[in-house]
């Protein structure tokens, strides 16, 4: 763009300042959004971790379970 004078220069200046504001708003939202995001992943893979150590306890007690339900149906079979 060329620039004939003052008022051209000002206003074009103006223009370059906003839309570089504009530009510079839009990435940090960009980057907020991100963060935010990584947050929640990192929270959900904490719990995540939790549960996977209950389901293993679970599993063994079901396990269990089921072997002194199989034994005492053979029991009764016999």
């Amino acid at each position: 763009m060329i620039v004939n004078n003052p008022r051209q220069f000002l206003a074009f200046w103006r223009f370059y300042d906003s839309h570089v504001a504009m530009e510079q708003a839009a990435i940090c939202q960009a980057l907020e959004r991100i963060e935010a995001a990584l947050a929640r992943i990192e929270a959900a893979a904490r719990q995540t971790s939790g549960l996977r150590g209950r389901h293993e306890k679970l599993k063994a007690s079901v396990e269990q379970s089921l072997i002194e339900i199989d034994g005492l149906i053979a029991r009764h079979e016999a």
